[in-house]
């Protein structure tokens, strides 16, 4: 994908884990509607590195240093006083599942699927040097969808195995930008990303019995009375890790 003065590929592994729920036991023999799934993202397991693929010499401004550290990540909520919660990110299923074959080795049945909201920030500011360690500033960092590329179409392959649910696997791709805010004087440098998001065999329920009833007969990441924590892979060095938000 592009970025301003070179190529970054984000998300080498994103951990997404999921609450414990109860799951119905009966097999459903309606479709699984389109619908939004919804994250939020955990502190601990959100990071990314530029130690082998640097933010280049005079990205922040005339004789900066090439940054090589780690910057740690959170989400903000979208909507903090509303119905969803912690919610900072958001995937949306643009295709409905047909009717379950009696919950039993249901055929693979292909979605589309396309991210919708993606809301991070830095845990702590970063430091920026000039002249080889010289003159240190601190700026903040944003992560959010791009505004000028189109959010791409991916898709979701989903088999169901049993009553309560089945696995998918799941091709993601994202348009993201990287913000960096100096907080001496709020100038701002942009840094586009992409991403292609990619697992299989991720376990699906029915009903998650999750705190927000949004997502009918479709809980991602969830096995009947287990939290569970899945890797989504691309080729690069930063973790996203998420699970599902709490509400008030």
């Amino acid at each position: 994908m592009v970025s301003t003065s070179r190529r970054i590929q984000l998300f080498a592994g994103v951990a997404v884990a999921v609450v414990s729920v109860n799951l119905l036991s009966t097999a459903y023999a309606a479709p699984i509607p389109a619908a939004l799934d919804y994250f939020e993202t955990v502190p601990s397991g959100t990071a990314t590195s530029f130690l082998h693929d640097p933010i280049p010499l005079g990205f922040f401004g005339p004789g900066s240093d090439a940054f090589i550290d780690t910057i740690r990540f959170k989400g903000v909520p979208i909507a903090p006083q509303g119905p969803l919660g912690t919610t900072d990110s958001t995937v949306r299923r643009l295709t409905d599942v047909p009717n379950p074959e009696h919950g039993h080795n249901h055929p693979p049945t292909t979605i589309s699927i396309q991210i919708e909201d993606l809301n991070l920030v830095s845990m702590s500011p970063i430091t920026v040097t000039y002249t080889q360690g010289q003159n240190p500033e601190l700026w903040d960092v944003n992560v959010s969808l791009s505004t000028t590329q189109q959010q791409l179409v991916g898709s979701m392959t989903l088999i169901e195995t049993d009553p309560q649910g089945g696995t998918y696997d799941i091709r993601l791709p994202v348009r993201m930008v990287m913000t960096f805010t100096r907080r001496s004087d709020n100038a701002t440098r942009d840094l586009p990303m992409s991403a292609q998001f990619g697992n299989n065999g991720v376990p699906w329920s029915h009903n998650g019995g999750r705190p927000l009833k949004t997502a009918p007969l479709f809980c991602p990441i969830c096995l009947e009375g287990e939290s569970r924590v899945s890797t989504l892979n691309a080729p690069s060095e930063i973790q996203w890790q998420v699970q599902v938000p709490t509400v008030q």
